[in-house]
């Protein structure tokens, strides 16, 4: 695996997806996942001198987001609003 691969796979209609994973950022959110749901997430594989990282957790887990394209007086409201 290169350094820099991440891979989800889940097939339709399973409840469970594989990840494999290189990036310490996406590693660090499945090890918080599995601190608060040992039950659901488990990790097969922590990174060592191979490199990668590999865990099975619920494909219900899964979300993509984009981020939010603000302008400055949207983000000025959002500011006020948390005051």
């Amino acid at each position: 695996m290169s350094a820099t691969e991440n891979v989800i796979e889940f097939l339709r209609g399973s409840e469970t997806m594989t990840v494999t994973l290189s990036s310490g950022r996406f590693m660090g959110l499945i090890k918080k996942l599995a601190k608060r749901f040992p039950d659901q997430v488990e990790i097969i594989h922590d990174k060592d001198e191979s490199g990668y990282f590999l865990a099975h957790l619920p494909v219900s887990f899964l979300t993509f987001r984009g981020s939010l394209q603000l302008t400055e007086e949207q983000r000025a409201a959002k500011r006020e609003a948390l005051k």
